[in-house]
């Protein structure tokens, strides 16, 4: 099994060393078997730590092929994919228990939270913890959409939503702000969303993509909204934050590690 230490090798992203600092801080030098989803090219843990699995809505070759031209990505570093989740929820396609359970700018794409976080729980082990990276609405594309809360998530949950809906959409394509880390914390910050198109407009563009799925952020968080959400939801989520880390300066996320409940 993986321990987790501060990697210094040059195979591991400065980003997934912080992970992994954060993690050592809060979990100890211990050794756990664990399991990442939607780790793509970044993974906060290697294959050759032996006891490392990952889980993707795609396989490696589909992952390289849909992101070769990404800039934004290294499609020579994506990962092998263990568990391909395609058209099965977690919990029917994972085959191990992990101790631990990695999740890096995840959740917030989730349609439904409240059910992906029940269905993590059913392939955890008794003691596992949860360890997610979130974007913080303050240093990204997200800055002028509202703050999601806990009545979001129950709606979700209640119509079994599988898919992101045409109001998430249309949040996503009418409020995307033209801001990153770098601009944010350099003081540089928009007194105004730039309207990229007329409400109407995207309203009909809305309502044409939510006929399929259309990836868009579902939920917009800062560290204390998150975390009040989760214990506003405690009596359905079977997770508690344990330990949270606020947005650091010059990054864009904010770390949260959870326990199981039950």
């Amino acid at each position: 099994m993986p321990k987790i230490t501060n990697a210094k090798g040059e195979d591991i992203s400065t980003r997934s060393k912080r992970r992994r600092e954060f993690l050592l801080k809060h979990l100890g030098p211990v050794e756990l078997k664990v399991l990442e989803v939607g780790a793509l090219d970044c993974p906060t843990f290697l294959k050759s730590e032996e006891e490392v699995y990952f889980a993707d809505y795609f396989s490696q070759s589909e992952s390289i092929n849909r992101h070769q031209n990404n800039s934004a990505h290294n499609s020579s570093l994506i990962v092998e994919v263990d568990f391909i989740l395609r058209d099965r929820a977690l919990s029917e396609a994972v085959t191990i228990m992990p101790d631990l359970i990695i999740a890096n700018h995840v959740l917030e794409h989730l349609p439904n939270p409240i059910h992906w976080l029940q269905d993590l729980e059913k392939i955890a082990a008794s003691s596992a913890h949860l360890f997610l990276s979130l974007p913080d609405r303050s240093h990204t594309f997200d800055y002028f959409k509202p703050l999601s809360d806990a009545v979001d998530w129950l709606r979700c949950h209640d119509r079994a939503q599988e898919m992101p809906d045409k109001y998430q959409i249309i949040r996503q394509i009418y409020y995307h702000c033209d801001l990153n880390h770098a601009r944010s914390w350099a003081g540089d910050l928009p007194d105004d969303h730039l309207y990229r198109m007329p409400m109407e407009d995207a309203i009909s563009r809305a309502e044409d993509l939510a006929r399929r799925y259309t990836d868009v952020h579902c939920s917009v968080f800062t560290c204390d909204s998150f975390c009040r959400i989760v214990g506003d939801l405690q009596h359905l989520i079977p997770w508690r934050v344990v330990h949270a880390e606020d947005t650091m300066p010059g990054e864009n996320e904010f770390r949260v590690l959870m326990e199981r409940t039950s």
